[in-house]
């Protein structure tokens, strides 16, 4: 039998919230972003928290994180009484998603002319003609991305409109609107910054029957059961209960199982699909939520760059994150470097536009060159540095629209000499490790 089903809870719909105001951890970023929720496990270096967002008229959205210590400013930390009853609230909210209600199932879509379907977050609608149970899947990722976003470059302009994200079941929808749109490229998905759009094909509809009818056989199968223990329990008492109710409890544990394994494989089904979309809708909230064209504009460089950082954002344990260094482009920029081809601080600065395009077929390594160089440097300003949002970022990207001189003004954001940057970026480059931790070069085989 083929069990497809739902993702690890990351995001659930709560049970209308009681009145009065909630306590909550408050800890803040050195960048300056404040999150309010729940300390769920501290250790030395890390703190593990679930942000609690409540917004009116909307369900109470719970996303598990981990912050590391050396990126807090300060934390707030709740009295035990308060911290027992929001772990109390947080977990009558988790139990109201039991019984396979994931977030998934109860996210609220609307439906459109024909097979289209419509989801509104705050800061994109999204919009589809796969099936529901994909279009679900769908909206959370971008709900978790759009997180991550405002983790690490945090709302300046929260009135700004939402971007409109259209993904196409089929490669052949997608192909139809160039032709209309009389597009030529061959690219998967685009943005648009003057309609506020992004476009996408995708392969959702061989998806989509199999995992509508495996949701429904896990809902019923795990209704059966709940009837089956139930019965038992009038029938037996510990400890002649536990035999009879541990196949029960066993076949839910396969459920769960089956479940992950689906995840993994949705993912890797779709890796490339949702690449995409956190690359373009980086270019989208960034344009619309922080530096907007008229006001701070990211340069070229680094827009390209922190939106191939997010694009390998992956779920991993209930969790979506960000930080490790996608192994592939990790090592295409290992090798250009210790070639000294990847394209100088200077000229990665200096560059526009036309370095990252391929409308050429000779375009294509230079382009890729300066991909790596950019995704390289805004990885190291992001992980390393943790300059990415901060007041310093901001003023950074002000002396820019003011004319400073590119390289002056990155040196004085990464306080280093132009020549001790490309040094430290060099270094950082050769020791990062695809899980995004900086090993020691002498334990390396082969040292640098």
């Amino acid at each position: 039998m083929l069990w497809i089903g739902s993702i690890a809870v990351l995001l659930v719909h709560a049970v209308p919230p009681p009145s009065g105001d909630w306590a909550f951890d408050v800890v803040r970023l050195r960048n300056g972003t404040e999150f309010r929720g729940l300390i769920s496990g501290e250790s030395d270096k890390e703190i593990r928290f679930t942000v609690v967002r409540r917004s009116p008229g909307r369900p109470t959205v719970c996303l598990p994180t981990t912050f590391r210590k050396s990126e807090l400013e300060t934390i707030s930390r709740l009295s035990a009484t308060e911290r027992t009853e929001l772990a109390d609230r947080l977990r009558d909210i988790a139990d109201s998603t039991k019984s396979g209600q994931t977030r998934e199932q109860t996210l609220e879509l609307v439906k459109e002319k024909g097979d289209w379907l419509r989801y509104q977050s705050g800061q994109f609608v999204l919009r589809s003609d796969a099936s529901s149970e994909v279009v679900r899947r769908a909206a959370v990722r971008l709900e978790q991305i759009y997180a991550a976003y405002d983790r690490y470059f945090p709302v300046r302009r929260p009135g700004a409109p939402p971007t409109t994200i259209t993904i196409f079941r089929n490669r052949e929808e997608y192909d139809a609107l160039l032709r209309a749109e009389k597009r030529t490229f061959a690219n998967r998905a685009f943005y648009e910054p003057a309609t506020r759009r992004i476009v996408a094909a995708s392969d959702l509809d061989r998806f989509g029957a199999d995992l509508e009818k495996v949701r429904l056989e896990h809902k019923q199968l795990r209704a059966d059961l709940d009837k089956q223990e139930a019965a038992l329990e009038k029938l037996y008492k510990a400890p002649e209960l536990l035999r009879h109710v541990q196949p029960i409890r066993d076949t839910r544990r396969r459920i769960e199982q089956a479940d992950r394994q689906n995840e993994l494989a949705f993912d890797q089904s779709n890796r490339r699909l949702f690449a995409t979309l956190y690359h373009e809708a980086f270019h989208a909230y960034a344009d619309a939520f922080v530096y907007p064209a008229e006001e701070t504009p990211l340069p070229r460089w680094l827009h390209e760059g922190l939106a191939q950082v997010f694009e390998s954002a992956i779920v991993e344990g209930g969790e979506l994150r960000v930080g490790h260094a996608d192994a592939q482009r990790l090592a295409q920029a290992k090798s250009l470097a210790r070639k000294k081809q990847l394209p100088s601080l200077q000229d990665l600065l200096q560059s526009g536009p036309k370095h990252f395009s391929t409308q050429l077929p000779t375009d294509a390594q230079e382009a890729d060159a300066y991909y790596l160089a950019a995704w390289v440097y805004a990885h190291w300003l992001t992980f390393d540095r943790r300059v990415t949002g901060t007041r310093a970022f901001s003023d950074y990207l002000s002396d820019l629209k003011q004319g400073r001189d590119p390289i002056a003004a990155f040196a004085a954001l990464a306080g280093q000499l132009p020549v001790q940057v490309e040094q430290s970026v060099e270094q950082f480059l050769l020791k990062l490790q695809p899980d995004g931790t900086v090993a020691d070069l002498s334990t390396l085989p082969g040292g640098r």
